[in-house]
């Protein structure tokens, strides 16, 4: 016979317990968890994925381009409108 429990019911029938039992449950839950390495997927991706998907590309040095004159930075930054909601911000 194959029972199912929700995280819900499991919650609700722990909740019961005394505060010493809930911390010692805590405890191991989290000595559980400890070596375990979450990694939140929302649409983004590991470091390892990354770096095999970069590894094609030619690297950046910025020692390659000289900076920007005042002019230059001058032009670069009016050639993009700033959105009203953060105009105030800079």
């Amino acid at each position: 016979m194959n029972t199912t429990l929700t995280i819900e019911n499991i919650y609700n029938m722990l909740s019961s317990l005394s505060v010493s039992n809930k911390k010692w449950l805590a405890d191991h839950l989290y000595e559980d968890i400890s070596g375990v390495q979450v990694r939140h997927r929302r649409g983004g991706k590991s470091d390892e994925e990354l770096e095999a998907e970069l590894s094609g590309f030619p690297s950046l040095d910025m020692n390659d381009y000289a900076p920007l004159t005042d002019e230059q930075f001058k032009g670069l930054i009016h050639s993009r409108p700033v959105p009203q909601s953060i105009e105030k911000w800079l």
